[in-house]
């Protein structure tokens, strides 16, 4: 069987808008977590999970896209939840190209 490869998203990265008094961020799946994490800590918040800050590749860093795919969350799961738990307004392309 053939292998799918990597998919890169490092073109699809970067914090498109952030809403403080609101606690919303918008972010693109590509964004890495540290950036997302940094971006809140000036404003003194940080994510309503706990996010796996590792990747499984360990060359790569783990990106915000990573943690809502693959159901990563550390060990405050429990009372947190994961992060598909907290997202809202989720846009995405499947394997067809339809938007979803």
């Amino acid at each position: 069987m053939e292998s799918m490869g990597v998919l890169k998203l490092a073109a699809l990265s970067g914090i498109i808008a952030y809403e403080p008094d609101e606690l919303v961020v918008t972010v693109r799946a590509g964004t890495k977590l540290r950036e997302v994490e940094a971006a809140l800590a000036e404003k003194n918040q940080c994510l309503a999970f706990e996010p796996a800050s590792w990747s499984l590749d360990s060359s790569r860093e783990a990106t915000i896209g990573g943690n809502g795919r693959g159901g990563r969350c550390g060990s405050r799961r429990v009372a947190l939840g994961g992060a598909r738990d907290h997202l809202i307004g989720f846009r995405a392309i499947n394997g067809q190209g339809e938007a979803v």
